[in-house]
């Protein structure tokens, strides 16, 4: 008799087991599941590391970092001017260059990429909107590069207190929108120079990391002024 009954008990326990064992198993599908899921998001933010220029892209006295380049899979923590921006953002990537001998002269790159390119014209117009709305008229300057850049691009001097010499180009790239701002605290007349050199080599990059290349387009030999 007892011995039929502890026969009982081995049986009962190794059940329990296996159903315990099924569960972990279940739980584990799940969060490889959702790791798959996010996969979109963090490929959004690999490549825009990638578009950023890297040292070897930059002209040599304007290649000292300024910070760590960021990339991340979701949209940018400032969303203000314009609001509209960040609107369906599923990534952005940033990076900040400085002259050799201090922060007289920087460049800085910013990148958010978009599900796809409609929501990017969007983001676009609303951002264009912003800058040349008639609310702004005098807090941005609308300057002429004489370039083409990207598929639509404006750009234009900022007014506002504390941003002096600040001159920046916006533009759209397939489904990424992007801004390219050369601050220079010695105004030159030919600035617009550096900031159209800066601007064509970062759409460029974009270009080739959306077609499937490794960017390669290099701003090294630009005039800095």
């Amino acid at each position: 008799m007892m011995q039929a009954v502890g026969l009982a008990v081995l049986v009962l326990s190794l059940a329990l087991t296996g159903c315990s064992k099924k569960g972990k198993k279940g739980k584990t599908r799940n969060r490889s599941h959702a790791t798959v899921s996010s996969g979109r998001s963090v490929g959004g933010a690999r490549a825009a590391q990638e578009m950023l220029p890297n040292h070897e892209a930059m002209p040599t006295t304007l290649s000292t970092l300024d910070g760590e380049p960021i990339s991340r899979a979701k949209a940018p923590t400032s969303c203000k001017e314009p609001t509209g921006k960040c609107r369906g953002a599923n990534a952005h990537g940033s990076v900040t260059y400085k002259a050799d001998a201090g922060r007289s002269k920087v460049a800085q790159f910013d990148v958010i990429a978009y599900p796809n390119e409609k929501a990017a014209k969007r983001a676009y117009r609303e951002w264009d909107s912003y800058i040349n709305g008639d609310s702004h008229s005098d807090e941005f300057r609308s300057e002429n590069i004489n370039q083409v850049i990207g598929n639509e691009h404006i750009a234009f001097a900022d007014l506002r207190p504390g941003k002096s010499g600040r001159h920046e180009a916006l533009f759209r790239q397939g489904k990424y929108v992007a801004t390219v701002a050369y601050i220079n605290h010695e105004p030159a007349k030919v600035m617009p120079r550096t900031l159209a050199g800066l601007a064509t080599m970062f759409a460029e990059r974009i270009h080739q990391k959306a077609t499937g290349e490794t960017p390669s387009a290099s701003a090294v030999n630009i005039p800095v002024v």
